[in-house]
């Protein structure tokens, strides 16, 4: 500390003349020791500031990794649960699926089974039509006519046709 130019700057600015060996200097003397004792207790915090700045910083980026690993590990939670209700749904769905297709099957089938059942019907009575009909003439063939040849193919013919309606019944029933 230059004391004669701060005698110098006290004068200059208040018009007040001090000497060198003024109390005024032993306060600021005193100011200047407390000052540059609390500047090494601030130097000494900062500096132990410093070093556990990166200590600090470990620990956050700590906190931040565990933090992303759970949010990680819900993501990869919430995914499995899409996986599975995903999964659900498509089960569902192929159940509802198979259910209509047996339903409509079934109908199918009953409507084919009660065609299949009319269709012989119809041709048992028409055959059954076809065999009076060629009965009939068969009699009225042995009360006029000796038997001949024309009257046995006939028979054999009508014999033949009943038969393949029987067969061609049985083929359409059981198949």
């Amino acid at each position: 500390m230059d004391k004669k130019k701060i005698v110098a700057e006290i004068a200059s600015r208040h018009g007040v003349l001090i000497r060198e060996d003024d109390p005024a200097f032993y306060i600021v003397d005193l100011a200047t020791m407390v000052i540059e004792e609390k500047a090494e207790e601030i130097r000494e915090a900062v500096g132990k500031a410093e070093q556990s700045i990166p200590y600090l910083l470990d620990l956050k980026r700590k906190e931040i990794d565990e933090a992303a690993a759970r949010i990680l590990a819900a993501s990869d939670d919430l995914e499995t649960q899409r996986k599975q209700l995903a999964e659900t749904l498509q089960q569902d769905v192929d159940n509802e699926l198979r259910a209509r297709v047996e339903d409509y099957t079934s109908q199918v089938m009953a409507a084919i089974k009660s065609t299949i059942r009319e269709t012989v019907q119809d041709e048992m009575t028409n055959a059954a039509l076809t065999i009076e009909t060629a009965a009939r003439e068969l009699e009225q063939a042995r009360h006029g006519l000796r038997r001949s040849q024309l009257q046995d193919l006939l028979w054999m013919g009508a014999v033949g046709t009943v038969g393949g309606l029987i067969s061609l019944l049985f083929y359409v029933t059981f198949f």
